[in-house]
């Protein structure tokens, strides 16, 4: 519907709708699955549907009312049909659920008609020991790791910050999510301890936008919850341009552990991943500071 000027947007607990005015004066009608569910005031082009269940396939049907007219068979109305994703599952991540969403809300649309940007960070080992100082717990525990390579699906991860971008309206939409930190104990290999760190530090956010580009800013910082010293850390400022040429602005993060940035699209052949920065880890002295280990700088610029 994006050439109708109609858009949606879904999570498991809301369908959102915009479209373009009809008339200034027009008044709209909302229907959801053959059911009136609003009237809209002279000059309002959106919606939030919450009465909604994860999972579930909706038809709204949005019909502009001029002055003096009323809803009939034969009125001017935009349909489409809206999937409603389904609640992530126990300790699922909200990037995830949003990161599906937008696989998903890319492959039913025109190719090109949003992009998902993402940055990971992960310990590509299942464990790695704790170190001798700084954290509540030391020789003979470890913490766990991700167990994963670059491949960015489906993963686990410390943490993980993304936009999906919609390019009609140029509307950015931001989450992030932190992996849990367990605890092991090498001896009999027991989970001793398990803790999440804040987010309070996460950022994904629209900077600028254009006729043809988008300008976007990622940041992560998460500590590890046992560890009074250190954290996962750093900035990324990219712009993204509608006929998928992206570039890096600025940008470091701390060496520790594996960062990947990588964009997520759908085009005539299906899903694109496209990698735009890889980094392994340099040694878990990293996450103590800059005087053990220099900030390294993102870079890159190409197409998708």
């Amino acid at each position: 519907m994006l050439d109708q000027g109609v858009v949606s947007k879904a999570t498991p607990s809301a369908v959102d709708l915009s479209w373009d005015a009809y008339a200034p004066s027009a008044r709209y009608e909302i229907s959801r699955d053959g059911k009136v569910v609003a009237t809209l005031a002279s000059g309002v082009s959106t919606y939030r549907d919450t009465k909604v269940s994860g999972g579930s396939k909706y038809r709204y049907n949005i019909v502009p009312l001029l002055a003096g007219e009323v809803s009939h068979p034969s009125a001017k109305m935009w349909s489409m049909s809206v999937g409603v994703p389904s609640p992530p599952a126990k300790q699922q991540s909200t990037a995830h659920s949003l990161q599906r969403q937008g696989l998903a809300h890319a492959r039913a649309a025109a190719p090109g008609a949003s992009t998902s940007l993402w940055w990971d960070t992960f310990i590509p080992q299942s464990r790695i020991d704790a170190p001798p100082v700084g954290c509540e717990y030391g020789s003979g525990y470890a913490f766990g790791g991700d167990g994963r390579t670059y491949s960015p699906l489906p993963q686990t991860f410390r943490t993980r910050v993304g936009v999906l971008i919609t390019w009609y309206n140029k509307d950015v939409r931001g989450d992030w999510a932190i992996g849990e930190t367990k605890v092991y104990r090498k001896s009999d290999g027991a989970v001793v301890s398990r803790k999440t760190a804040s987010g309070s530090g996460m950022v994904a956010r629209k900077l600028s936008s254009g006729s043809d580009y988008v300008g976007v800013r990622l940041e992560t910082h998460a500590s590890n919850p046992f560890c009074s010293v250190g954290a996962i850390d750093g900035g990324l400022t990219m712009h993204l341009k509608q006929v998928g040429h992206y570039s890096v602005i600025s940008g470091n993060h701390r060496q520790m552990p594996n960062h990947h940035v990588y964009i997520q699209d759908y085009n005539d052949d299906g899903l694109v991943i496209t990698d735009v920065y890889k980094r392994d880890a340099a040694n878990p002295l990293c996450l103590i500071g800059t005087v053990t280990c220099p900030l390294a700088n993102f870079f890159g610029s190409g197409s998708w």
